[in-house]
């Protein structure tokens, strides 16, 4: 039996962003997320959208675990995480301010209304 014939990874890896673009043509393109100075961010709070594949799966996990504290975590990354948890706790209802966060995030990013159905995200 004659060897395999090997596919160099440049090649390999064309013929996969081809085979995801034609899977996902149809997929809506979604604004960043922002929230500045005008909503008492400064400097603002910025989710650039895709995510990247790390941040996706840590909000996939997440999601599944219903862990809202996770998934808003692998959205906006440490830095981001960490500012919008001192913001809010300076506040006495922090643990309010922050789920609103989270379902306005979800709605931001799924649709709104995404985490109200069964099954949906933990900020629900």
């Amino acid at each position: 039996m004659p060897p395999k014939k090997r596919v160099a990874p440049a090649q390999r890896f064309s013929q996969l962003r081809a085979r995801a673009q034609h899977a996902s043509k149809d997929t809506p393109t979604i604004e960043d997320f922002v929230l500045g100075p005008d909503d008492g961010f400064d400097p603002e709070i910025r989710v650039s959208l895709p995510l990247s594949l790390k941040a996706q799966e840590s909000y996939y996990y997440a999601a599944r675990a219903g862990d809202t504290f996770a998934q808003v975590r692998a959205v906006l990354g440490d830095a981001q995480y960490t500012r919008i948890v001192e913001i809010f706790d300076a506040e006495k209802d922090s643990a309010d301010l922050f789920v609103g966060f989270a379902r306005m995030l979800t709605d931001h990013l799924s649709g709104k209304g995404a985490g109200d159905v069964e099954g949906g995200s933990g900020a629900s």
